[in-house]
């Protein structure tokens, strides 16, 4: 199995009210993605990565995906992931970083 890293950013747009995501790779150069929600950055950056590894002529089976949600840069009001049992309160958005569900 590869190891590959992806770090996760989250930046709470005030002026649209919502997160913009965004993943880079340390471990694959020139890798990013962005989408408008976790879900939708998890499933693209899934599918870049292994459609990089399908084109280095790699097995993409062979990989393993270690995500990393990176706290907020501090000019930043960012999201954060939940404390288990926390409720929602005013400010930036709280999130869950759910792991990926199992591979069927």
């Amino acid at each position: 199995m590869t190891a590959i890293s992806l770090l996760v950013h989250g930046e709470f747009l005030p002026d649209a009210r919502k997160i913009a995501w965004w993943a880079e790779s340390p471990d694959v150069p020139g890798f990013s993605a962005a989408a408008d929600t976790l879900v939708e950055l998890r499933e693209l950056a899934t599918e870049t990565i292994r459609d990089i590894w399908t084109d280095k002529n790699e097995d993409p089976e062979t990989i393993e995906l270690r995500w990393e949600l990176l706290p907020p840069e501090p000019e930043t009001e960012g999201p954060r992931v939940a404390e288990k049992g926390e409720q929602k309160t005013a400010g930036p958005p709280v999130v869950e970083f759910l792991a990926p569900a199992a591979a069927a």
